[in-house]
């Protein structure tokens, strides 16, 4: 009798092996993609130094990745759902790249569209966050002066 009674409870480890197995490939696989989806997204999209746009871009993407896998394992997911979200996740990911890519080659001569965004508050907002990170200001407090203000 204690020899079955070991026996399940043997099986049962090996069964939480295999899961804590089964997220660690999880989150190994992760980290390979964000890596590999860095390296290609700051080779064919960076326009700055490789390796700082494929590290940050790695980073975003592996954090990304993570909260997807955390929301997956949270509702108990199935396959169909992984995949689901993984879709959702590239098609945003591609739509955003492609008009950042193609607004500046075929939309208006407006500045916003030769800048690569869809939307003209997005772009005030970025542009004077920009110039406000570049300025000579020591206060944060300068981002809320009415000169850098581009609300509706």
């Amino acid at each position: 009798m204690m020899k079955l009674i070991h026996f399940s409870s043997h099986q049962g480890s090996d069964r939480g092996l295999q899961s804590n197995r089964g997220l660690w490939a999880r989150w190994l696989a992760s980290l390979l993609a964000s890596l590999v989806g860095g390296a290609t997204l700051s080779a064919g999209f960076g326009q700055g130094s490789f390796i700082s746009g494929w590290l940050g871009t790695a980073i975003i993407l592996f954090i990304s990745l993570g909260l997807m896998l955390l929301a997956w394992q949270w509702v108990k997911g199935d396959r169909l759902l992984a995949w689901m979200m993984i879709l959702a996740f590239v098609l945003r990911l591609s739509i955003g790249l492609m008009l950042s890519w193609a607004l500046p080659r075929f939309g208006y001569d407006t500045p916003v569209d030769k800048a690569g965004y869809v939307f003209a508050d997005a772009y005030s907002r970025d542009s004077q966050a920009w110039t406000l990170a570049t300025s000579t200001y020591t206060s944060l407090g300068a981002a809320f002066k009415q000169e850098f203000s581009s609300d509706e």
